[in-house]
């Protein structure tokens, strides 16, 4: 199919994955697209629960879980593309990843490894550890800015 007197939506739109229900924006489905954000939202809350075990295994696993409950939305947000609209999909993507860190960081403080892991990180000055968790709402601003400028490249004057 010739792309070249496609409009930029219409080119995105012929990338949306057969069964997968088009975005009215930006955001469209994408299996790579959603396997990076899915797993570098998360892996780190791997890595921290197999650290974690070794301070205290019941704490490490218990951030494992959350590593794995995430991961588990994810497929099943993926599995419901064909009902699901792109961008509703990254938004609770978003918002799994923000419960299971925000869950992981109240085990870390409940058995006082948060406040070890700040003071290795930048002393007294340093930023406390929930602060951390503003990456995800941010995230969940910006996809919704730049879903909602395709959406007015699509419909101008609305």
């Amino acid at each position: 199919m010739d792309q070249t007197n496609l409009t930029p939506r219409e080119r995105r739109l012929a990338m949306v994955p057969l069964g997968a229900r088009p975005g009215e924006g930006v955001l469209q489905w994408n299996l790579g697209g959603w396997i990076g954000a899915q797993l570098g939202s998360t892996v780190w809350l791997a890595i921290c629960g197999c650290v974690t075990m070794t301070y205290n295994l019941g704490v490490g696993l218990g951030i494992v879980g959350c590593f794995l409950a995430a991961n588990a939305i994810g497929f099943l947000l993926w599995r419901s593309r064909a009902r699901l609209a792109p961008h509703l999909g990254v938004q609770l993507l978003c918002l799994a990843g923000l419960c299971a860190a925000g869950v992981t960081f109240a085990l870390l403080y409940r058995i006082g490894l948060a406040q070890e892991i700040m003071d290795i990180a930048g002393g007294t000055g340093s930023l406390p550890l929930w602060a951390y968790l503003a990456p995800y709402p941010g995230m969940m601003l910006i996809l919704a800015v730049v879903d909602r400028r395709g959406r007015e490249e699509r419909e101008p004057g609305r």
